[in-house]
């Protein structure tokens, strides 16, 4: 299985499906996330009582920039997520912060998004690290 490995200043513009032969598609050596991508946010407490969706799991729902994919599937390049064991709470994949830089890899001048990178989660504020590519 081979991966594809983006690196450099790239920026991939219109319409593409992306695939490494079997292997993932990677950004300057990281995973690409995609929608459905996952990982873990904290719980910050909204007082004066215990949150109504205690669940810390984080889920990418849709990336903001949907032209390019893996595998049939859209890279993250900033978008919407759900965290808590019923998807209850919104918040949004924040620019890359791992993919940045002069090296940065971009879809339509948008850093995509890698594993590492984090979302911030609108009625706590707390914050999400996703560690599952979804590829």
């Amino acid at each position: 299985m081979t991966d594809l490995n983006l690196n450099g200043q790239l920026n991939l513009r219109g319409s593409m499906d992306l695939a490494g032969q079997g292997g993932k598609v990677l950004v300057n050596g990281n995973e690409a996330l995609v929608e459905g991508a996952s990982g873990t946010g904290i719980l910050v407490p909204l007082p004066p009582q215990a949150p109504q969706d205690p669940g810390l799991k984080a889920t990418c729902v849709s990336s903001l920039g949907k032209s390019i994919t893996a595998a049939g599937k859209a890279l993250v390049t900033t978008g919407m997520v759900l965290q808590g064991d019923t998807n209850s709470w919104p918040g949004m994949l924040t620019p890359s912060t791992v993919n940045s830089g002069p090296s940065a890899v971009t879809a339509n001048f948008l850093p995509i998004n890698v594993l590492s990178d984090s979302a911030t989660v609108f009625p706590n504020g707390g914050s999400a690290t996703f560690d599952t590519s979804n590829q």
